[in-house]
């Protein structure tokens, strides 16, 4: 029997999600609500974007950014360019949509169990973006893709459900390591602007 679906409404304000979020979030196919079969181990838990991505990251230079060395960063250097993600941000989003050195990236982590990944976000030459599905699928995040809805598992890349079932993502190098190191093996890392990123609540 499929595990009962979560209503797809927003749990944020829609002025508090970048436009791209806010374009995506209106009736893209979503294969749980449709019914489709759930794979064992699929768990809906949240509406789509309840923990909202980062769409649309700012950046500064490691000079200017104010993380303590000890801070742990998620770090990916492409053909010279690197970003540097902290995980006291990726604890609250969980994704960034990105592009480093030209490639567009997908940058995403579990607070539950520490779980980073990165991914190239292109499938046959066209890049997708790619949002917080609200579930969990054999303990790990999944994703929903905003131009066709379907649903990726994090640790595989691949989709699970929806239109495009079967296709699966690049998975990209990356480090987990402290600021100062990063910043030291990369002078010229930017930063994610942790203020930017931050999620306000309503009150």
């Amino acid at each position: 029997m499929p595990l009962p679906v979560v209503p797809l409404a927003r749990s944020h304000r829609a002025d508090e999600v970048e436009p791209m979020g806010r374009q995506a979030l209106s009736d893209v196919y979503d294969p749980v609500a449709a019914g489709e079969l759930l794979p064992d181990g699929f768990r809906q838990l949240l509406p789509r974007d309840a923990i909202p991505p980062v769409y649309e990251p700012r950046f500064t230079s490691a000079e200017d950014a104010r993380y303590p060395d000890d801070a742990l960063v998620l770090g990916v250097e492409i053909d010279g360019d690197a970003h540097a993600y902290p995980i006291s941000v990726l604890n609250h989003r969980e994704m960034v949509n990105d592009k480093v050195g030209g490639t567009p990236i997908l940058s995403t982590w579990l607070p539950l169990g520490s779980a980073a990944m990165v991914h190239r976000r292109e499938i046959e030459g066209e890049e997708v973006v790619l949002g917080n599905q609200g579930a969990l699928f054999k303990g790990a995040m999944t994703w929903w893709d905003h131009d066709t809805g379907s649903v990726w598992s994090q640790t595989r890349g691949e989709a699970i459900l929806g239109p495009r079932a079967g296709y699966r993502l690049e998975s990209l190098r990356f480090t987990v390591t402290v600021w100062a190191s990063w910043r030291r093996d990369h002078p010229g890392t930017l930063a994610l602007d942790a203020d930017s990123a931050r999620v306000h609540t309503a009150g």
